[in-house]
């Protein structure tokens, strides 16, 4: 039943240790275990960093791992769930992207965050991915839930990555 997040910018050795502490702290201090969010469960396994997940309910949160806007621009809030995962599906070890994936309470929802963060974010896509700064970044929606990768090292990487869910 809980969620804790500890951040400290910028990370110097000294943060990283008392993050360490407090994380264990606060730990000992739940007594029931929790489970992860369903969302979760729905990140493709193949190729998945696990310890690069990141679950959140605000765009305050996805800025603070990946910057995308000032603006909401995908709507999220705390009726919405959303997780940051990196993969790398290739031999060398390098990350080959980062998934988003959102789930809005209706599909309608859903279209319309798509809709603004092609018009803001992506412009000029075609189908939804557009390579930006080298590397490429796409958008699909299913249903209730948005998809988008960002930094696939190519477009055939990037829809393995968003066709996995």
């Amino acid at each position: 039943p809980y969620y804790v997040s500890i951040l400290a910018y910028p990370e110097t050795a000294e943060k990283k240790l008392f993050v360490k502490a407090l994380a264990v702290r606060i730990a000992k201090l739940i007594k029931e275990p929790g489970q992860k969010p369903e969302i979760v469960s729905r990140l493709p396994q193949k190729g998945l960093v696990k310890q690069s997940i990141r679950y959140f309910r605000n765009h305050v949160w996805l800025n603070s791992h990946h910057y995308i806007s000032s603006e909401n621009i995908l709507r999220i809030d705390d009726s919405v769930e959303a997780v940051l995962a990196k993969y790398r599906l290739g031999n060398d070890g390098k990350t080959s992207g980062l998934l988003l994936l959102i789930e809005y309470r209706d599909n309608k929802l859903a279209k319309e965050a798509q809709d603004s963060f092609l018009n803001s974010y992506l412009p000029k896509h075609i189908d939804g991915f557009y390579k930006k700064d080298n590397l490429w970044v796409g958008c699909q929606v299913n249903d209730r839930r948005i998809a988008i990768v960002f930094k696939g090292t190519d477009l055939k990487t990037a829809k393995k990555i968003i066709n996995g869910i």
